[in-house]
């Protein structure tokens, strides 16, 4: 097995990587997968408070991250969904990077957008 590791590249607190994926023969895509820290608790989206009750896990979200190098980057993240006693309800667990619903990582999205408004890129797709 090899020695080298790209876990210093992604610096997301409260998930681990848990595997890597370099597709197509010109690797021009690669998928990261990411898992929960079960160290840690999580913490509510809506109120950022830490919760102890976990409603369910296994839950996927696929999220396109900067490239690197020429590749394009995905992130396939697991995360949880929890039960809030502060806002009384289920939630999904708060991540450092990723927004709750968009499917751009907090890091992709605002050079996406700066470059969008200059022209740089076609236009946004609806998500």
């Amino acid at each position: 097995m090899s020695g080298l590791s790209i876990a210093r590249y992604f610096p997301f607190m409260r998930v681990k990587i848990t595997g890597q994926n370099v597709h197509h023969e010109n690797a021009s895509s690669a998928l990261i997968k990411l898992e929960p820290d079960k160290r840690y608790r999580p913490f509510c989206h809506a109120c950022g408070l830490p919760v102890a009750t976990v409603h369910s896990r296994g839950h996927r979200r696929l999220l396109r991250d900067l490239n690197m190098a020429c590749a394009q980057l995905w992130l396939q993240v697991e995360y949880r969904k929890i039960w809030c006693n502060n806002c009384g309800g289920t939630r999904v667990e708060q991540l450092s990077f990723a927004y709750t619903w968009p499917t751009d990582c907090e890091f992709a999205q605002a050079p996406r957008k700066k470059a969008q408004s200059v022209g740089l890129t076609g236009t946004p797709s609806a998500k």
